[in-house]
């Protein structure tokens, strides 16, 4: 078992959100040209873009036939002079649908699909870790504007918030708090990565349906992989994305320490079974060739070497 494998659980980074959109020019115009990510060139594609956003973080996008919506706000986050200048990009850009200046000093910005994107400074802790290359770095960052997604909301079915949590904390073991009243009033579920840099919210809204599917996704990089997989599994949870088994195909224990990554889509009650929320997690192992992260062994499976 390597020293990743061993590492305490928690999600170590949110590493990437996942979004089909209609048009790769629209893209880099969106995230690349008005966000100010870095395009990752090195791993050029007709119709896929990776967009840097900072050290550690991305936003992943394929054109397809159908843009897909994220359920809520993502949050990036720059520093006073970056958020400036993207301010001002933004108001003089025609590639977004909407750019607003909130009370709190942020902007919200969205995408030409609907997509609702919150540009801010950073707290303590996000400046803190996004700005320190020792936390990890991947090539091609150093030309990105922002510093970080810092945290990405999911709105949920009514009733369903305490169950998440209780799911995330059983399952994943995952650091979370349960509040009553959210932000909007209604409960919401915070899970937290290790060090509290990065959030993902899950908020209840009323008129959301547990079985709701855009077929968007996020990637994250956990801690205590094998033992979380083997939870994952006993709740009957593990899921196969047909669309992408050419990367990871991973349905027992063997081949998720072969593969160093394995998915879920259903969150469930841990006791009942019952579905609570559809989202497609990309899980992954610290050592995983392509984390960022510096506790990263950077071995590649002959498994992995094979899907390159």
């Amino acid at each position: 078992m390597s020293k990743a494998t061993r590492a305490r659980p928690g999600i170590y980074l949110l590493e990437h959100v996942n979004l089909n959109i209609l048009d790769r020019s629209t893209g880099v115009a969106f995230y690349c040209e008005l966000l100010g990510c870095q395009e990752n060139t090195d791993r050029p594609k007709e119709r896929a873009l990776h967009s840097n956003c900072g050290y550690l973080t991305q936003f992943h996008t394929q054109t397809t036939d159908a843009a897909q919506l994220w359920r809520g706000p993502i949050e990036v986050v720059y520093t006073e002079e970056e958020l400036r200048k993207v301010a001002e990009r933004a108001k003089a850009s025609t590639v977004h649908t909407g750019f607003t200046a909130l009370p709190s000093g942020a902007f919200r910005v969205t995408c030409p699909y609907g997509n609702e994107i919150i540009l801010r400074t950073p707290g303590p802790a996000e400046s803190k870790y996004f700005s320190d290359k020792t936390n990890g770095a991947r090539p091609l960052s150093d030309g990105s504007a922002p510093l970080g997604l810092a945290a990405a909301t999911v709105r949920c079915a009514p009733g369903t918030a305490r169950g998440i949590a209780k799911f995330y904390l059983e399952v994943f073991q995952f650091p979370i708090q349960y509040e009553h009243r959210g932000a909007n009033g209604l409960p919401r579920t915070t899970v937290f990565t290790v060090g509290g840099a990065q959030h993902i919210y899950f908020e209840e809204h009323k008129g959301v349906d547990v079985k709701e599917d855009n077929g968007e996704h996020l990637a994250i990089y956990i801690g205590d992989y094998e033992e979380c997989f083997k939870r994952c599994q006993k709740h009957g949870v593990v899921w196969v994305n047909p669309r992408f088994t050419h990367l990871d195909n991973t349905r027992t224990l063997e081949e998720a320490v072969e593969s160093r990554n394995y998915r879920i889509r259903d969150i469930v009650d841990t006791v009942t079974g019952e579905l609570l929320l559809r989202l497609e997690h990309e899980v992954r192992a610290l050592d995983h060739f392509r984390s960022p992260l510096p506790t990263a062994t950077k071995g590649r499976s002959s498994h992995q070497q094979s899907k390159l």
